[in-house]
């Protein structure tokens, strides 16, 4: 997982996964600096810096959201931003709705990219675990 940086005093949460673009941009690189030398050279040469200028972009917020829900056996209906720092999740589980919902702190020094990350970990790992455990602890009473 790639570290990200949030203001401080903020505590960690793990953000959302990237998208793998080093392997294509390599393949583009090394097809350029191959049709540019046409020396197996160029081609090693550019699929170096194909993969070195390369970023790992971050999924859309939403994406990663609706793959780890399912991952975990969700469905997410819908996702809510309430202004910059909040978010709320609207999903199906177990034939039921429940929503989720993350609060950022406020803080001096976020910036779009670092507020969904922090979004996107607070909803996955902190507050879907606990809402699930309390969805089938209920179900267990219930039975």
């Amino acid at each position: 997982m790639t570290q990200v940086t949030y203001p401080t005093n903020v505590p960690y949460r793990e953000p959302r996964p990237r998208r793998d673009q080093k392997s294509g941009a390599a393949l583009l690189g090394a097809l350029a600096g191959l049709a540019l030398t046409r020396h197996p050279v160029g081609a090693l040469a550019g699929g170096f810096f194909g993969h070195a200028a390369a970023n790992d972009e971050p999924l859309p917020l939403t994406v990663a959201l609706q793959q780890e829900l399912e991952r975990a056996g969700c469905q997410m209906i819908e996702f809510y931003r309430r202004g910059p720092y909040i978010a709320e999740v609207l999903f199906d589980y177990g034939g039921s709705f429940w929503t989720l919902r993350s609060q950022a702190p406020q803080a001096e020094g976020w910036n779009v990219e670092n507020l969904e990350d922090w979004l996107f970990g607070d909803l996955v790992y902190v507050q879907l675990p606990q809402k699930l455990q309390s969805i089938q602890k209920s179900q267990w009473n219930l039975a």
